[in-house]
């Protein structure tokens, strides 16, 4: 990582990630140091219940039948079951689920904190565009494009995030989506989105049993 630009007030950091050599994520991160200014939150949380009151995705469907081992990390609270029980209908292109982050659920540190945020906020871009179309995961795969993170307040003491998440439009190839990530009590902590490029499924999965 190193400096790109340091002001007064803010800074950019460039950070790249490597492997075996090569390039695999650039990354342009701003700070910005607390002062004075103006104050307002408008932002309202859908009215959902709170995760106390949820089963996991586990409970519900305790033997998937694709396992992949990124989700070993996150636990879930589903609000709409209805996407589970039925995966051949079409539902609308949005989300509201509760998740944390396992074994740690939060993170001292701001940037790992930040972190668990942006990895949500990238997350689900494809699966909620993938809602209304039933057969979008087997005919089609995904590449996000990229994801913007904006983080509104540091919250190193909250686990359980409500992820907020619609894909309003999908067109020529292109997915967009955007999502908000919310507090217990009520609080916007962050918001992003990520741009996808959709394109035919190089394995496409077998398609569901009959009855």
């Amino acid at each position: 990582m190193r400096v790109a630009r340091r002001g007064r007030s803010s800074e950019s950091l460039h950070a790249v990630r490597t492997q075996d050599g090569r390039a695999i994520l650039q990354a342009m991160v701003r700070t910005a140091a607390e002062k004075p200014g103006i104050e307002h939150d408008f932002g309202r949380m859908p009215e959902v219940p709170p995760p106390s009151a949820l089963r996991s995705f586990l409970d519900h469907v305790p033997d998937p039948p694709d396992t992949v081992p990124f989700w070993d990390n996150i636990d879930s609270r589903i609000i709409h079951t209805e996407r589970l029980m039925k995966m051949d209908d079409s539902f609308p292109a949005e989300l509201h689920e509760w998740y944390r982050f396992v074994p740690a659920a939060t993170f001292d540190d701001p940037f790992a904190d930040a972190a668990r945020y942006t990895i949500l906020l990238d997350t689900f871009a494809w699966p909620v565009a993938a809602n209304p179309h039933p057969r979008a995961t087997r005919e089609y795969a995904a590449v996000n494009m990229d994801v913007g993170a904006w983080f509104h307040r540091p919250a190193p003491e909250i686990e359980w995030l409500l992820c907020d998440y619609d894909s309003p439009i999908a067109h020529a190839g292109l997915v967009g989506s955007h999502g908000r990530l919310w507090s217990e009590d009520g609080r916007l902590i962050a918001s992003g989105g990520a741009q996808c490029l959709s394109i035919p499924n190089p394995e496409p999965p077998p398609p569901p049993a009959g009855p």
